[in-house]
Parts: C-alpha cells; structure tokens; sequence
C-alpha cells in the first residue's frame, strides 16, 4: 500500500507540475542510486553497523536513495517539493511515523526584504558538508560525522545575504533531524549558520545548534558546533576539511558529555572523466550521547578511497574501499559478533538530472 501511495504521490506532483515546465522559473530534478556492498566482516543481518544510515545493506543489490524534486523561483517567492525512497529513507527516518519517510523536502519560502528570505518547512540540514545528494560529495560512502548529525531539519529559517560572499542564517527547529516532534518535548531547538565565501574557490561555514532533545524531569539540553572549509586548488584538486564538537547535559544534570568527530578530504581529476578521492575522518563519542552498541561507545578513526568515472555529464560510477577501526568491537560480524576493525567495499551507479 505504501508503495502504491508513493507511486500515485510522485504521478500527481507530476501531472501537476508538467504545464509548468515551460516556465524558467521551474526546475524539476533528480537522483536515482543503486549500489552494491561487501562487509569482510560479514554481518549475520546483511546490514552495516547501527550508526551508519547510507549504503546500509550488503551482499545484496540495493537503492541507496531515489529523489524526485520539483523547485519553484521567482524574486519574491520560492518553494521546493521533493520525494524519495531506498534505504537512507528507510533507515535515517526509522523514527518518523510511515507517511513522512517519503518527505525529502518540502518548504516554501518568501522574500521579506531585498537579500532577506524566510523559508519554512522541511529542509535540508544547515550542519555538514556531506549531503543525501551524492554527486556533491567527495567520497562515496559518508563519513561517521555526517551520517551522526542531522540531514534534514524542519522548522522557519530566516537568512540574509550580504556582501562580499557573507551569509548568515538564524533557525527555529523541531529539533535534532526530525519531521514530527519528539513525543512529550514541547521546546524548540535554534539554530545558526554563517557562510563566508569570500572568492569562488574558497568557502568557510560555521553552524550551531541548541535544544533539549530529551526531555524528561531533568532537561537534557544539547549543544553543537560545525565548522567546515571547501577548497579549490587549481584546476583538478578539491579539498574539504571538517570538524564537529557537541556537549549534552548528563542524565542527573552534574556534568556535561561530550563528543567530537573531524574529517579531511581530497578529490583530484586523474583525466577529462575519471577521478580520485580519500578521506581520513576520526569520531568520539565516549559517553554514548549519539551512538552505541551493546553499550560500548564509538571511538573510531577511518580511512577510505574511491574512484570514479563520469561517462556523461549526468552519470556517475564508483568504487569505494573503507576501513573503521574502533577502540573496543563494535561493528557488525559474523555468527553476531563483534569486531574492532571494519572493512568494506562499496560500488555505485547514480544518474542525475
């Protein structure tokens, strides 16, 4: 039945849209992502490690994501519609109730005042550098920080666009990557963002976040700061640099926990379609705020490389080798046990448009 509702959702935003396709101000767009992974751990449940939500399943051939987005512009108003499906739908909106999984964005947004704009709804994340959208991404798979910070946000976003490539951006939010309000939790989470892009090769962003994000007798509030640098170095090499620290206040309100991730990646063209990327990234989070298994914490290092060939401009096949190493086994493995080292290899096909 889900299924079948998708399928008429995607045919009547469609069939709606089509009139309009004549009309600059419309734009549709699309991502459609199958891949392929091995685990040498080999998981009994086929599935990657519990704080992992891309390229989830293994052994198995599988849709990462598929993305059907309509976008409307004009100098005064501006909307965005999109759907999708696979598994980081299926996995990263677990907890949204089964009729939002389907929700890739959906806000509208009007302009207040000349480089003033107030966008509202369900939008991308205003955190990281990594997105759901994997032709702007360096490597293949996503990094431990990317995949543990929120994609997606929901609430109103007020942002200003000044001079000299600044733009600063203020949020009221639902709260941590979420559609519907966690059950009981009547606070809002806020929000900001700074982006100085100073000249076309460079870009420095800065965003942050603070809510009680679980609530209770004794208020839980979380705090969060995303700093990332993007990087153009010549003609063929891109580089971007990242770094993450949160604090959470502890269960009896005595302390603060708290946990780190980074990440440094480069993307260099080897020819007119081919190119090469690696990532070296590192995550910390002893006191279990965001991720555990079995009640042990993750405190990994990791290490990938990817190739890719672009045969069209709108096609684009890769392969990724990834190794994670955490202090104590953590990751998946056979007959349901543990392991410190994780390695995996994952191959894709995406076509965009």
């Amino acid at each position: 039945m889900n299924h079948i509702r998708i399928t008429l959702t995607v045919s009547l935003l469609a069939a709606t849209v089509a009139p309009l396709r004549a009309q600059e101000a419309f734009r549709i767009s699309g991502l459609a992502e199958a891949y392929y992974a091995y685990a040498f751990t080999r998981p009994a449940d086929l599935e990657l490690p519990a704080f992992v939500y891309n390229f989830k399943r293994a052994e198995e051939f599988n849709v990462n994501v598929a993305i059907l987005k309509g976008s409307y512009e004009t100098d005064r108003v501006r909307a965005h519609v999109g759907l999708m499906s696979g598994n980081y739908a299926q996995y990263n909106l677990a907890a949204e109730p089964q009729e939002l999984r389907m929700i890739y964005q959906a806000d509208a947004g009007i302009r207040l005042a000349q480089g003033l704009w107030l966008d509202a709804g369900v939008m991308p994340s205003h955190i990281g550098a990594e997105t759901v959208w994997t032709p702007d991404n360096l490597n293949l798979t996503r990094s431990l920080m990317a995949d543990n910070s929120p994609y997606y946000e929901t609430g109103a976003k007020l942002t200003w666009s000044g001079p000299a490539g600044l733009t600063v951006s203020a949020l009221v939010l639902n709260g941590w990557q979420n559609i519907r309000e966690t059950p009981g939790n009547r606070s809002k989470a806020l929000g900001t963002q700074v982006v100085y892009a100073p000249h076309e090769r460079v870009l420095i962003n800065y965003s942050t976040f603070w809510g009680n994000e679980k609530p209770g007798s004794q208020p839980q509030f979380r705090t969060f700061h995303d700093l990332y640098a993007i990087l153009l170095i010549g003609e063929r090499l891109k580089v971007v640099a990242a770094a993450d620290a949160g604090w959470e206040r502890s269960a009896d309100g005595t302390s603060w926990n708290r946990w780190t991730a980074g990440s440094f990646q480069a993307r260099g063209q080897l020819a007119e379609q081919w190119h090469l990327a690696g990532r070296a990234e590192w995550y910390s989070d002893p006191q279990s705020v965001l991720t555990s298994v079995q009640g042990r914490s993750l405190e990994a290092i990791g290490a990938s490389a990817n190739l890719d060939f672009s045969p069209a401009d709108q096609a684009l096949l890769r392969i990724e080798g990834k190794v994670l190493r955490n202090r104590t086994p953590v990751f998946p493995a056979a007959d349901g046990r543990l392991s410190r080292l994780f390695p995996v290899l994952t191959a894709s096909a995406a076509v965009h448009f």
